[in-house]
């Protein structure tokens, strides 16, 4: 293993010129993959961020938690995770406050979904932005070729969904609105671009999305 590039259960030795698909989940734990520049980039970014925004909300985040504790609007539930979705329980369980969640939105999103997870950013099981995590539910009822495609596209806490509104239930629209979201992804500007965007929302209360 310390010989080959472990991506997605399939390692790849240039030694000896030659694939194989694994499941074993501690392997594929332990494997590393190349990365480009500008994904080094994009993915830094999104931490620098969390970072920083954690570090602002610190001081308040214990407040927020005896607050939703107290009002009873704290709670624990469960989404499927990209990286896991091959495992035999694909999600974990991640803090919400104020009944918030992957599709609320203004302060509300904020302060009860995003700033409570920021932390998943820190550790690299999640981006600051891209495709919003799926509920249990929601996840089973994606056909297995969108499940597939899904599993290996990273996820996040603030979405272009959050601006431009949920989809409507489509497959389709809903598979667009993922497939853009990862195509512009890649672009660091984009990122950049979109959080600007989700809080200059937040501040404003403006309903139109603003033009790069």
């Amino acid at each position: 293993c310390t010989q080959m590039v472990i991506w997605r259960g399939v390692a790849w030795s240039n030694r000896w010129k030659a694939e194989i698909e694994i499941r074993d989940t501690v392997l594929l734990g332990s494997g590393a993959w190349h990365l480009t520049m500008q994904r080094t980039l994009a993915q830094g970014l999104s931490l620098l961020s969390a970072t920083l925004l954690m570090l602002l909300v610190l001081p308040v985040l214990p407040f927020l938690f005896l607050l939703a504790a107290m009002t009873k609007d704290l709670e624990v539930r469960p989404f499927v995770f990209p990286k896991r979705s091959h495992l035999h329980k694909p999600s974990r369980n991640i803090v919400c406050l104020f009944g918030a969640g992957p599709s609320t939105r203004g302060w509300k999103h904020l302060l009860g979904y995003v700033v409570p997870n920021l932390y998943l950013v820190i550790l690299g099981q999640l981006h600051l932005t891209g495709m919003r995590l799926r509920t249990q539910t929601e996840w089973k009822a994606c056909p297995p070729e969108v499940q597939k495609w899904l599993s290996r596209r990273s996820a996040g806490l603030i979405q272009e969904e959050w601006l431009n509104g949920p989809h409507s239930g489509d497959w389709l629209e809903s598979i667009v609105q993922d497939r853009y979201q990862v195509a512009r992804g890649r672009s660091l500007r984009y990122q950049a671009h979109l959080l600007w965007r989700y809080f200059f929302k937040l501040t404003t209360g403006s309903h139109e999305p603003l033009r790069s």
